[in-house]
């Protein structure tokens, strides 16, 4: 009888471990996304949704650890749960069963823009036109459900939008597509920026975008917490407060659009 005893104790010590696990630090997916999510030269994070993050993890208790993951390795790691949390996710059935999607969205998505070498962004005025140009997109992401899943259109997959950039400058894609206040940023502050130019076509219809914690985290327990200093947090307007210290960087006029989503 007391070796049984014992054996439950271990077991609820074991148990209480992993609950704690989380209490002092929150691992989240991170993947460059100016100006959401930057690097500075020392390393250290900062952004819209890093001042966002940084904030939430105080009001919990708990510090943030940023774990590089390009998109699709980040949605890997959410399988599993080697990591808590990711940001600025849509929602998609084939997420719900590993990711749990915290309400309320705290954002609104932005535009996708489309962008090409100067000279030929006037081509792309429509839809359609994008059929017979090979498209650089980023791995995993979803941008519109329509392009998402269309087979006629050729995409080539990389892990960030600065290889993108590259590609289109040296003629290896035609045509680049990302959220415009993002694409409006990067290419601002690209040393070829001036070459690139954005498409009269853009997508511009309203989705939500969550914080989304792994079903598989020990966070995941705590998840009625989360969503309620988030709902307090938009109630305050933090979010608003976040994007006013980025809005006049961009250089474009889709940082206005931004806020005033």
């Amino acid at each position: 009888m007391k070796v049984w005893v014992r054996i439950f104790f271990v077991s609820l010590f074991f148990v209480w471990l992993h609950g704690a696990a989380w209490a002092d630090v929150i691992k989240v997916a991170y993947t460059e996304f100016a100006p959401y999510r930057m690097t500075r030269d020392d390393g250290t994070k900062y952004g819209i949704d890093i001042d966002f993050l940084d904030e939430l993890a105080s009001r919990l208790g708990v510090s943030v650890e940023y774990v590089g993951s390009p998109f699709e390795r980040g949605l890997d790691r959410m399988q599993t749960g080697s990591i808590d949390m990711m940001i600025g996710m849509l929602r998609q059935a084939d997420r719900e069963s590993f990711m749990y999607f915290v309400e309320p969205a705290y954002k609104k998505a932005a535009a996708k823009a489309f962008y090409t070498l100067a000279g030929e962004g006037k081509s792309i005025t429509g839809y359609e036109e994008l059929y017979g140009k090979t498209v650089g997109v980023i791995g995993g992401v979803s941008y519109f459900p329509r392009f998402d899943s269309d087979p006629c259109i050729r995409k080539e997959k990389v892990v960030s939008f600065e290889q993108n950039l590259k590609k289109l400058l040296n003629s290896r894609v035609d045509v680049l597509i990302q959220t415009e206040v993002v694409g409006d940023y990067v290419i601002s502050r690209h040393p070829e920026g001036g070459r690139i130019v954005k498409a009269p076509f853009r997508y511009d219809e309203s989705r939500e975008v969550f914080l989304t914690i792994s079903r598989n985290s020990p966070l995941f327990e705590r998840r009625k917490r989360v969503a309620e200093v988030v709902k307090q947090m938009l109630a305050e307007g933090y979010w608003e407060t976040c994007l006013r210290r980025y809005m006049d960087q961009g250089g474009k006029p889709g940082m206005t659009v931004l806020f005033a989503e």
